[in-house]
């Protein structure tokens, strides 16, 4: 059947709509991608062409099918109109050819040829064709501009649709949609530095709409998706740049060898395609692939140092090669490019803080050093504060008028006037009535601005004056190679673990759960975290005990299950619960242990969603509950916290980080937007609760000391996991926290003798906030041990899916870099919901394996790549930094099926020299793993008890020599997500079989060393005394294995 024009419906011109219009009409009902941020008009388009398509041959390759036709000389524009309307396209064409002749610089005949040419299957000449008539045009019409984007994108060639609408907008400035094409075909393309003019152009022409403000603050990756990018390959493969787009998603996900692959192709065939040339530089130093990179910077395009990540490669690649001037520099030169990048002022700061070029001829003249670092600190917490606002005005529930003044005053605090004016007139056009806040806000705002402003205003901002075009460049033929690198790595025989589940055979019969609901969709947010526990000596008779949390009532109340203790004799566990006095059934989330009034038995803290408790070991197996010593407030979501002397006064104070404020989190869901079915809301959804900071007194009482040290969080967090140590080496404890989707936290103090204790924050500067793009991630829990053999201690922080779990490697005495992209795990645990997870040597061969356990909030919607019921993960390591997943069951079918994993803690049930773990569930109880591996392996143990110090040591730093090796471990509380640790140091010492000489550096600054110390031995070294060691007797075997 013909249509009244005489052609084919499915052989429609793409641009040939019924209504001229429809361009227009349809660009506002898109969306991009099918992305989160919805797009303006190009992915119309993209879903348009990417139709199964035919024929897309330019006419070189045409052959005969391009032909002309014999014609009468004297055919006319009547005679082709008259044969496409009969439908005769045959003859048609054959007169088209002469009317080519005499109507070259026609645009509208053009045109109509071209419609023609792309009915007959002939594309490629039809979208040249609408080239030359939009040319001929002088791009005068934007309607004729667009419908000739849609034909090039039809038969694949994006490139070409960029170069005709840079071309529209130069000869026509005012034409907005043109430019708003190229604003998104540029971004889509994964080409940010060749959008953002255009964006800026937009937004002062007042052509502004929410999802170009987010599309031009977006430096922290792809947020749109790549199928149709990929599909324009499929038309086009003589042009393969768009694959450009998936090698970015790639990049961004840890699939860095693919990344690297798709780059390599697309310069084979235009070696000068500067996005992708930076790209590939990037790829190459995140997996520190630095001896590529020489060959790579020669081969670059000159305009490649016009971007901001140009720099960012070489500031990574300086510091690699210890040239820390020379990457200060390079990260400045980048901050220049674009001010916007928060990763180039977190590396910016770590690389002043570690350099003497603040006490240089550059900064000789002026007090610099903590000015600069403020000023940074401030663009960094700026930055970081615009893009949690970004992320809350792109949901529904965020879209209010706190959130858009927050936009507005953040970016006109970061010296982004346009910006700032123009969300402040989007919140106007868009609420109703208009807030007056949003006014006020935006009248202040023009009361600055004017035509001439600039895009970026630097005055009034110290880090934007910031000059260090004078210190050194880089000599990168310093560089060492990776065998160099790996030098200090000492690879030992590894044996894959056997575990075995014993739970019911030892009487650990327990399962706490924060719902009975928890195999059926729906999940509230209250109801996600699961329930935590502990391992603890409550009796000092050598053999760990065990508390586990509850929950499954109602926050705040007492309604839930209660908590359960049980006691371990001799490797099997006895319930303990009501003798010992501790029934309650708070909402339990999370337990901490230590020893709070120095009489050497272990107290206890539990966390729970609505007032925590203490919990006073009497010494005689009771324990006393004792509240009533600090001021724990009713409302307050607690989750994870640790014991610890962290003022050095002797005397223990407590930590306990908070997730979400208030109760709202326990009866408020949420629905996707557009969606029927009930869901948890986001936990940005909720105000985030305060870090709790105790400072023990001599009465056995906490008083907040929150104001006292001066803790100050410019972002709050909402806390999930906790470590405190003596993380960054130096005297005094040390505090992480691991925040959900906001910046972790990391506390420190350095102050010395009469100078008030303080506690500063400064992850964001240290390396320990975020991934390294700056990415906050949804994190919780942590693993704290030295993998790298430098005698620092690294961190592992698991994080939700779509976000790799996070290896935060200590390079420098309190500065970390993220190493995961070249460890070689990121990608196995992108899809993962990681929570509990720990570092522990299952073979004593000195190289611990990371354990996880995995399993999602809630069950997934449409979305066959997400399981609630997730698989457990094993991690070994390989080499200096460098990790591979265990695919293996360990020898018990547990590991043969996905869980809905929460905590995990380790402890040694049997006491046979190994270290077991237990992990619980949202669906199943808890799992005790016993390690049954087989092994030749030493090992040594080490209790460490304060004198001086507090009593459990926190902080403590031993160093164990072994022949010609040496290894470092610290005493830690918190232990990670919602657990606690058995209080050991347990050192695997490979095949090794003399004596062990150790030096214990104790938290109040002494330091004792002892030789001679025997391997298969657990030692007791109190503070000033000589080692004990400790009778070491190995449980029997469970009655029922």
């Amino acid at each position: 059947m013909q249509s009244q024009t005489g052609y084919r419906q499915e052989t429609m011109a793409p641009w040939s709509a019924p209504n001229a219009n429809f361009m227009h009409a349809s660009f506002m009902l898109v969306m991009p991608f099918g992305s989160a941020i919805p797009r303006f008009g190009l992915w119309l388009v993209l879903t348009l062409v990417t139709l199964p398509c035919t024929g897309c041959r330019r006419p070189s390759d045409a052959g005969g099918d391009d032909q002309h036709l014999a014609v009468e000389p004297h055919s006319t524009m009547v005679d082709l109109r008259t044969a496409i309307k009969s439908g005769d396209l045959q003859t048609a064409w054959g007169i088209a050819q002469d009317v080519l002749i005499t109507h070259q610089d026609d645009p509208q005949v053009l045109e109509e040829i071209a419609s023609l040419a792309f009915a007959l299957d002939k594309k490629q000449l039809a979208v040249d064709l609408m080239i030359d008539a939009t040319r001929k045009n002088a791009f005068a019409s934007p309607v004729q501009v667009q419908r000739t984007v849609v034909g090039l994108i039809s038969v694949g060639r994006v490139m070409d649709a960029i170069d005709l609408l840079t071309m529209a907008v130069q000869q026509v400035p005012a034409q907005h949609e043109s430019r708003r094409l190229l604003f998104d075909l540029w971004t889509g393309l994964g080409d940010r530095h060749s959008a953002l003019p255009h964006g800026e152009a937009l937004v002062r022409q007042r052509q502004i709409d929410q999802d170009l403000l987010l599309a031009i603050g977006n430096t922290r990756g792809r947020t749109l998706e790549i199928d149709s990018m990929v599909k324009m390959v499929d038309r086009n493969e003589s042009d393969i740049r768009p694959l450009l787009a998936q090698a970015e998603w790639q990049f961004d996900r840890g699939k860095l060898v693919e990344a690297v692959r798709v780059l390599q192709t697309i310069l084979k065939q235009d070696s000068q395609f500067a996005p992708a040339q930076i790209l590939l530089g990037r790829s190459l130093a995140r997996q520190a692939k630095w001896d590529q990179l020489e060959s790579w910077h020669r081969g670059l395009d000159d305009s490649c140092s016009d971007r901001w990540e140009y720099w960012s490669v070489l500031g990574n690649w300086a510091s690699e090669t210890g040239q820390i001037q020379a990457a200060a520099r390079y990260y400045w030169e980048g901050t220049r490019r674009n001010a916007n990048v928060m990763q180039l002022w977190q590396n910016l700061a770590r690389t002043i803080r570690e350099t003497s070029a603040l006490h240089s001829k550059t900064l000789a003249s002026s007090p610099w050093p903590q000015d600069i670092l403020d000023s940074i600190q401030t663009r960094i917490t700026l930055l970081e504060r615009l893009h949690q606002a970004e992320q809350r005005i792109a949901t529904p529930s965020g879209k209010n008028v706190k959130t858009l003044v927050e936009l507005v005053e953040t970016h006109a605090a970061l010296g982004r006037l346009w910006e700032a004016e123009a969300w402040a007139a989007l919140g106007i056009r868009q609420l109703h009535p208009t807030p007056a806040a949003l006014t006020q806000a935006r009248q202040q705002i023009l009361g600055q601005l004017r035509r001439q402003t600039p895009w970026q205003s630097t005055e009034r901002h110290p880090a934007l004056q910031l000059d260090l075009g004078e210190l050194p460049a880089a000599e990168f033929s310093l560089f060492r190679k990776d065998a160099d690198r790996d030098r200090d790595w000492t690879a030992t025989q590894w044996t894959t673990p056997l575990l075995r589940n014993e739970a019911t055979q030892r009487g650990l019969d327990f399962f706490g759960r924060t719902s009975d609901t928890l195999d059926q969709p729906g999940i509230l947010l209250s109801n996600t975290l699961g329930c935590g526990g502990g391992a603890l000596d409550l009796d000092l008779d050598g053999w760990s005990d065990l508390v586990f949390a509850a929950a499954g009532g109602n926050p705040g109340q007492r309604d839930s299950s209660s908590n359960a203790w049980f006691r371990n004799l001799e490797g099997q566990f006895v319930p303990i619960t009501r003798h010992a006095g501790t029934t309650d059934q708070a909402f339990g989330q999370g337990v901490t242990i230590g020893d709070v009034n120095a009489d050497g038995f272990p107290d206890v803290l539990s966390l729970n969603y609505g007032g925590n408790q203490l919990w006073i070991n009497q010494g005689d197996g009771t324990f006393q509950e004792c509240s009533n010593r600090f001021a724990s407030a009713d409302q307050n979501w607690s989750t994870s916290g640790a014991i610890a002397d962290l003022d050095g006064d002797g005397i223990s104070d407590m930590v306990i980080v908070n997730y979400c404020d208030g109760f709202a989190p326990s009866t408020n869901a949420c629905t996707a937007e557009g969606g029927t079915i009930t869901r948890s809301c986001a936990p940005t959804h909720f105000p985030a609760g305060a870090d709790e900071f105790w400072k023990g007194t001599p009465d056995g009482r906490f008083v907040d000391a929150t104001s006292q040290w001066s803790v100050t969080a410019d972002i709050l967090g909402r806390g999930l996991g906790l470590i405190i140590g003596s993380v960054d080496s130096q005297v005094g404890l040390d505090i992480f926290v691991a925040n959900d989707m906001t910046p972790n936290h990391y506390y420190s103090s350095h102050s010395t003798g009469d100078a008030p204790f303080i506690l500063r924050e400064s992850a964001m500067i240290s390396g320990l906030a975020t991934d390294a793009n700056s990415n906050a991630q949804g994190s919780m829990g942590i693993a704290c041990w030295d993998c790298d053999g430098d005698e620092r201690q690294d961190l592992l922080v698991t994080n939700f899916e779509r976000e790799y779990n996070t290896l935060h490697c200590q390079y420098r005495d309190g500065l970390w870099k993220d190493a995961t992209p070249s460890s070689g795990f990121a990608s196995s645990t992108w899809p993962m919901v990681g929570f509990g997870c720990q570092a522990i040597d299952f073979d004593n061969n000195s190289h611990a394996e990371i354990v996880v356990t995995n399993g999602h909030t809630d069950f997934p919607v449409d979305d066959e790549e997400v399981w609630y019921a997730q698989p457990f993960q094993m991690i070994r390591q390989t080499g200096r930094r460098k990790f591979e997943i265990v695919q293996d069951d360990f020898g018990d079918e547990y590991f043969a099926a996905p869980h809905v994993g929460r905590a995990l803690w380790f402890l040694d049930v049997n006491r046979d020299g190994k270290q077991d773990f237990v992990m619980t569930h949202q669906t199943e109880p808890v799992a005790l793993m016993i390690n049954r591996t087989e092994t030749n392996h030493s090992w040594i143990r080490f209790e460490l008890r304060g004198t001086h110090s507090a009593t459990d040591a926190i902080g403590a730093r031993v160093k164990a020599r072994y022949g010609d090796r040496s290894t470092v471990a610290t005493i830690t509380a918190g232990d990670g997500y919602l657990c606690s640790n058995q209080r050991t140091l347990h050192l695997g010492l490979a095949d090794y079989e003399g004596k062990v000489e150790v030096t214990i550096d104790w938290p109040d600054g002494s330091t004792q060393s002892h030789q001679g110390l025997s391997t298969g031995t657990e030692w007791l070294c109190v503070q000033s005394q000589s080692p004990f060691a400790r009778e070491f007797q190995q449980a029997p075997e469970p009655k029922h294995r």
